[in-house]
C-alpha cells in the first residue's frame, strides 16, 4: 500500500528552510518503503496550499531541482525572518488506480478546497460517485482516493456538518481499507482518520508540532538515531485506532459554526500552488501573434511593431485550380481494361484521405481502390473508420502491411534511445517507419496496372516546426517555391538534416541499431523519390466543417474518446510526439492548422484559441494504447519529457 504522513507547527518557528527539507527528506524516505512509483507534498503556510507532484520515487523527487524550488516557495516566513506556521501532508505511492503520469491520478488529492493523502483503496469508489452525481459531484481523475474529498466536501458544503463529522460520516460508507489525512485550509483544520488503526500520531513535548505516519516502526525511526526529528525526544506514539477519528486545529476555529457559515468558509478562496498550474498559466502568458495563434515558442518566429508574426506576414492565400480543372484532368483516368478500377486513392483512415475518398467517388464518379500502407501505427479505431467507408462505397480496399513485429520493435528502439536524451529535433525518428508510403504505392500501380494516383493532403496541416529543430529553416519564410510538395525538401535543407542526424547519432550510440536501415530507406521514399500523383485539395477547397459534417453524417465515423477532435484519431504516434510539443514548447500540430485556417478566413482568432486550449490537452488513453504496442514503459517516458527545459519557463 502507499506511505503517508503529516507534519504540523502551530508557531512561527526558528528552524530553517534547510532544516524543514531535512526533516521531510526524513519522513518522505522512511514512507518510501510502503510506495516508489509517485510522491507529492501539500504544504498550507501563510494562507496558501502549495502542492508538488512527481511521477517518480520520493528520493528521486526529493533530489530535484524542482521540488527544492518548491520547498522555498511554499514556506513563507514572518516580518522578522521565522517560518510562519504552517501544516502539510506527504504521500508515498504504490499504483492501485489510475496511471500514476497523470497528475490528477497521484496524490496529494486536491479537490473542492480540500487535500488529502489516503492509503488504502475504496471498493466502492463507482457506487459513491453515482450517489454524489445527484449533488452535482463527479470525478475529474482515476484514482479512487478522489471520491473521500468530494464526500467530505459535501457533507461539509450542503449539509454543514464539522470537518471531523464530515470525515466520520464519509469513512463510514467506504468500503475497503482506508486509512487518511484531510487537509481542510479554509476552516484551519486537519483531520486523521482511519479503519484499520494504520496511522501512528507523534506529538512533542508542549504540543508545538507533531508528526504522523503510516507504521509504528517508521514512528520510531524518525524519532531515532542520526537523522531524528529534533524536538521529538520525549514524545510518545499514539494509534489512531480502527474507525477513530482526531481533529487538529490548525489557527483559531471559525466564530460562526452554523451550516451556511462552514460552508461559505469552505468556498473562500485558498490560494493554490500546483506545479501544472503554474506551467499553465505560464503558458497563458506566452505571447502569441496578434493574427494567428502562434506562441513566441514557435521556430524562427518574428513579430512587428503590430504584434504580427513573420508567418502571417509571407502568407499567401491558397490559389485552388478549381472544380472543373479537377473534373478535366480525372476525365483523362481510363482503367486499364473495361470495367476495372481506373486509380488508385491514399487511403490512411484519417479525415482527410476519407474525405478525398467520399469525393472520388460520389462527386467525381471514379471507380478507385483504396490504397493503405499499415506500418503498425494505424490505430484500431482508424482501420474501423477504414471499413466504415470502404463498406458505404464500395470500394476494394488493397493494404500492404509491414513486418508490423519489425516496425514496432524500431520505433521502441528509437524511443528508447530518445529518452536517454531527448531532443525535439529526433522525436520525427518515432515515425520513420511510416515513410515507405510512396515506394510500396508505386509497387501496387505497377501490380495492378493503375497509372493514375490520387492523394487527399490538406496544406493547411504543414506544421513548420518539427524539422526546424533539426536546423531545417521552415520554407513557409524561404524564397523556394512555397506551392512544392509538403513532402519535398530543399537541397540545403537536406543537408542540415543529414548533418543534424548524424550529430545526434553519434553522441547517442544507442540510435544506431538494427532500425537504422528502415530509417534510411523511409526517408530516401518521403523526401527522394518522385512520385507523379494528383492531390484533390490542391482543386478543391478544404473545410474542416464540411468534412466532419460528411464523415460523421453520412458514415457514422467514429471518434476517439480522448478528445473532441477528428484530426489524428486514427494515427498511434501522434499523442505522444504532440504530448512532447506541448510539454516544452507550448506549441503543437494544432497551433500551426489553426493558425493557417485563420489565415485563410475558416474560423476567427478567438475560436482558433478555444479550439487549441480544447485539442492541446494530453491524450492519456491513446498514449497508454501507443505505448502498449512499442513495449515501452509509459511512465518513463513521460518522466523523460518532464526533465526536459521548457522553452516557455
Amino acid at each position: 500500500m502507499c506511505g503517508i504522513f503529516g507534519y504540523v507547527r502551530h508557531d512561527a518557528s526558528s528552524l530553517s528552510i534547510d532544516a524543514v527539507e531535512q526533516r521531510l527528506a526524513r519522513l518522505f524516505k522512511l514512507s518510501e518503503t510502503r510506495g516508489k512509483e509517485a510522491a507529492g507534498l501539500a504544504v498550507f503556510s501563510g494562507g496558501r496550499l502549495s502542492v508538488h507532484k512527481d511521477a517518480v520515487s520520493a528520493s528521486e523527487m526529493i533530489r530535484s531541482k524542482e521540488y527544492k524550488q518548491f520547498i522555498r516557495r511554499a514556506f513563507p516566513t514572518t516580518p522578522d525572518g521565522k517560518l510562519q506556521p504552517f501544516a502539510l501532508i506527504g504521500h508515498t505511492r504504490l499504483v492501485t488506480n489510475g496511471s500514476q503520469v497523470v497528475d490528477d491520478n497521484n496524490q496529494p488529492v486536491v479537490r473542492d478546497g480540500i487535500a488529502l493523502v489516503h492509503n488504502g483503496i475504496v471498493v466502492n469508489d463507482a457506487a459513491l460517485w453515482q450517489k454524489l452525481a445527484a449533488h452535482g459531484r463527479k470525478p475529474v481523475s482515476d484514482l479512487d482516493s478522489e471520491v473521500l474529498a468530494a464526500l467530505v466536501e459535501q457533507k461539509i458544503r450542503d449539509e454543514g456538518a464539522m470537518p471531523k463529522a464530515a470525515v466520520q460520516a464519509s469513512i463510514a460508507e467506504v468500503f475497503g481499507e482506508t486509512s487518511v489525512g484531510f487537509l481542510i485550509p479554509a476552516l484551519q483544520t486537519m483531520v486523521l482518520a482511519s479503519n484499520t488503526g494504520s496511522i501512528f500520531l507523534c506529538t512533542a513535548e508542549g504540543g508545538g508540532e507533531l508528526f504522523f505516519v503510516s507504521e509504528r516502526h517508521i514512528a520510531s525511526q524518525a524519532m531515532s538515531g542520526k537523522h531524528a526529528l529534533s524536538g521529538f525526544e520525549k514524545a510518545t506514539i499514539e494509534q489512531i485506532g480502527p474507525r477513530s477519528t482526531r481533529g487538529i486545529a490548525l489557527g483559531q476555529a471559525p466564530k460562526d459554526l452554523s451550516a451556511p457559515a462552514i460552508a461559505s468558509r469552505l468556498a473562500e478562496h485558498v490560494e493554490f500552488d500546483l506545479k501544472e498550474h503554474r506551467l499553465a498559466e505560464q503558458r497563458k502568458r506566452l505571447r502569441r501573434c496578434s493574427r494567428c495563434v502562434l506562441p513566441e515558442t514557435m521556430p524562427y518566429i518574428e513579430f512587428d511593431a503590430q504584434g504580427v508574426c513573420n508567418y502571417c506576414r509571407v502568407y499567401k492565400p491558397r490559389q485552388l485550380q478549381g472544380d472543373a480543372a479537377l473534373h478535366a484532368e480525372v476525365a483523362k483516368f481510363k482503367p486499364t481494361r473495361p470495367g476495372e478500377p481506373n486509380c488508385i486513392v491514399s487511403f490512411s483512415g484519417g479525415r482527410d484521405s476519407s474525405y478525398g475518398l467520399h469525393y472520388v467517388v460520389k462527386e467525381l464518379g471514379l471507380r478507385p481502390v483504396a490504397y493503405t500502407y499499415d506500418w503498425g501505427m494505424v490505430t484500431d479505431l482508424g482501420r474501423r473508420n477504414q471499413a466504415r467507408m470502404c463498406d458505404r462505397l464500395g470500394v476494394e480496399h488493397i493494404w500492404v502491411s509491414a513486418d508490423i513485429r519489425m516496425k514496432r520493435e524500431n520505433i521502441r528502439r528509437n524511443v528508447s534511445a530518445w529518452m536517454k536524451s531527448p531532443h525535439l529535433g529526433t522525436v520525427p525518428l518515432f515515425m520513420a517507419g511510416d515513410k515507405h508510403f510512396f515506394y510500396f504505392a508505386n509497387d501496387v500501380m505497377k501490380k495492378m496496372e493503375i497509372p493514375n494516383l490520387l492523394m487527399c493532403v490538406n496544406d493547411l496541416e504543414v506544421t513548420h516546426f518539427k524539422a526546424a529543430f533539426a536546423g531545417v529553416r521552415p520554407k513557409a519564410l524561404s524564397k523556394v517555391d512555397r506551392t512544392e510538395h509538403v513532402h519535398s525538401l530543399p537541397m540545403g535543407g537536406a543537408i542540415a538534416m543529414a548533418s543534424f542526424y548524424a550529430g545526434q547519432f553519434l553522441s547517442n550510440p544507442r540510435y544506431i541499431n538494427a532500425s537504422m536501415w528502415d530509417t534510411f530507406e523511409g526517408y530516401a521514399s518521403y523526401y527522394l523519390m518522385k512520385q507523379p500523383h494528383l492531390d484533390v485539395f490542391k482543386y478543391i477547397e478544404w473545410r474542416e466543417d464540411l468534412v466532419e459534417k460528411t464523415l460523421l453524417g453520412q458514415y457514422d465515423w467514429e471518434l476517439a474518446r480522448d478528445t473532441k477532435t477528428t484530426w489524428r484519431i486514427g494515427d498511434g504516434t501522434a499523442p505522444f510526439y504532440n504530448y512532447i510539443y506541448h510539454s516544452v514548447l507550448a506549441l503543437t500540430e494544432f497551433d500551426t492548422f489553426r493558425s493557417n485556417q485563420i489565415r485563410e478566413g475558416h474560423i476567427t482568432r478567438e475560436q482558433g484559441l478555444e479550439l487549441v486550449d480544447r485539442d492541446n490537452r494530453p491524450r492519456w488513453e491513446s498514449m497508454r494504447e501507443y505505448f502498449s504496442m512499442i513495449n515501452v514503459d509509459m511512465a518513463d517516458a513521460v518522466r523523460a519529457v518532464s526533465r526536459m527545459p521548457r522553452k516557455y519557463q
